[in-house]
């Protein structure tokens, strides 16, 4: 794009407003643009059956790709809009990335500590439940067999008194 050149700060200032102005506007008409082609996009994926999609995109003039990043950026417009700072300086790609990954290291570690916590406070319940189970079969077990051992006078194995596997 030619421009004409200027000796004047005040009247360059004002170009470079307005070009600005202009890019930004782009920016924000683009994702709008790419919004609402998802929310159309799943519009139309919700009516066609099973083997019609990928031959509807292509009447449409639409990668297969393209489509998938229209549709995820309209079911995750709001996240976007919540995320970002600016979502006027977002292009297309700018958007997909605010939604693919967390915005800050901070954010990441502190979801994989929320993730590793709740896996850790799973991983606990499942073994206290497994361990009660098992201390419940094994009483069940132990009282009958202390019984059978006292009745022929025999000793209770360790083993059966949980404190080895060897007997006394």
């Amino acid at each position: 794009m030619n421009y004409t050149k200027s000796n004047s700060l005040s009247d360059l200032r004002e170009r470079v407003k307005e070009e600005h102005a202009g890019v930004i506007g782009s920016l924000r008409r683009g994702l709008d643009h790419a919004f609402t082609a998802g929310a159309l996009l799943a519009e139309a994926k919700i009516q066609l059956r099973h083997g019609e999609w990928l031959p509807w995109l292509k009447s449409c003039g639409i990668e297969e790709r393209t489509a998938q990043r229209y549709l995820k950026l309209a079911k995750n417009r709001a996240l976007i809009e919540a995320k970002s700072d600016s979502v006027t300086d977002l292009n297309i790609t700018g958007a997909l990335a605010l939604i693919a990954v967390p915005r800050s290291e901070d954010e990441s570690s502190g979801l994989l500590a929320d993730l590793a916590g709740h896996a850790a406070d799973g991983a606990l319940d499942t073994l206290e439940t497994t361990l009660q189970e098992i201390e419940a079969r094994s009483a069940a077990f132990r009282a009958p067999a202390e019984e059978a051992c006292a009745r022929r006078g025999l000793p209770t194995p360790r083993w059966l008194s949980g404190k080895s596997w060897v007997m006394s």
